[in-house]
């Protein structure tokens, strides 16, 4: 099944800044196949609603964030919403909860999940059709022309469901990182190009992104990936976003460390916390740490910065 937008006419929002491999490859995409393209100059969940509705927008791309955000607008039900027939997410997982929300927000959209990387110009894999409902989790399978292996620490390629370094090979991988043979040179290995992402593969060839490997939070010798906590936070009726990252632990190394957001109104404890973690996941992968915030770092594009969230509590 394809994603719609590109084979008739339609109208393509985008937000994204325009140095950023989403909307490069959107705007490009949409140009060449002769659709209209609304380009906002910043980010307004209501100013997106807005558009959509007068616009007529029928498809768009953006973060999991961003559409948290819009879901979050008051009286997103009055807004004309059923021009949209696709909406795409990539640069992180989008919670299989966001996902059903967006369906409930847009009957008329199909919801299309990818993974790629700005070295990759765009996608590797994607999740689409009935596999949104039975794929929970995933982001898709490998897309024409592209390669993908899952390797462990000594290069070899590991089985189904094991995790390990997802690395890439195909016609849209890039040259080379501009003046910096270095970075080049790491990134790049024989004609792969090494992610620093872990993932694994299921018996069918679907894609599960574990984790950036510089987020692996190490606790005691045990290997712990941020997303499959926030994964579980994310099911507690009353928060509303949450992001999960390391701090030193004298006796650990590590531990789990999460900044939450609460929806408007409500009151969490750390204990309830962490006996609801505890209900979905090994107590030794909940958070030892909780801090209630009014609001996550994002960057330009609605990502989540975990690099200052541990920056903040370690300097």
């Amino acid at each position: 099944m394809n994603y719609p937008g590109y084979d008739n006419y339609n109208v393509h929002l985008t937000i994204f800044p325009l140095f950023h491999i989403g909307a490069i490859m959107n705007i490009y995409i949409s140009l060449c196949s002769a659709n209209k393209v609304v380009i906002l100059e910043k980010f307004d969940p209501k100013k997106i609603l807005e558009t959509i509705e007068k616009e007529k927008v029928t498809t768009m791309g953006n973060p999991p964030t961003v559409y948290k955000m819009i879901l979050r607008v008051p009286g997103i039900e009055k807004y004309d919403l059923s021009s949209v027939i696709g909406l795409g997410s990539g640069s992180e997982r989008m919670p299989d909860e966001t996902s059903k929300q967006l369906q409930k927000v847009f009957p008329n959209a199909q919801i299309a999940e990818s993974y790629g990387l700005t070295e990759s110009c765009g996608f590797l894999c994607t999740r689409i059709g009935e596999y949104m409902n039975t794929k929970l989790g995933s982001v898709g399978k490998t897309t024409p022309f592209i390669r993908i292996r899952i390797i462990d620490k000594d290069g070899n390629d590991v089985g189904p469901n094991e995790p390990g370094e997802i690395i890439a090979k195909g016609p849209n991988i890039m040259k080379e990182y501009y003046k910096n043979p270095e970075k080049t040179a790491e990134a790049l290995r024989d004609g792969w190009l090494y992610t620093d992402d872990i993932g694994r593969f299921d018996e069918d060839g679907f894609l599960y992104i574990k984790e950036r490997k510089h987020h692996m939070i190490i606790s005691g010798g045990e290997n712990i990936y941020p997303k499959e906590v926030e994964a579980v936070l994310y099911q507690h009726p009353k928060i509303l976003e949450a992001a999960v990252f390391g701090l030193p632990d004298e006796t650990y190394g590590e531990m789990v460390a999460a900044d939450v957001v609460l929806k408007p109104g409500e009151q969490l404890t750390y204990e309830e916390v962490a006996e609801f973690c505890k209900e979905h996941i090994a107590s030794l992968k909940k958070p030892k740490v909780v801090h209630f915030v009014d609001a996550l770092p994002k960057n330009p594009i609605g990502k989540i910065l975990r690099s200052e969230l541990k920056k903040k509590y370690t300097t």
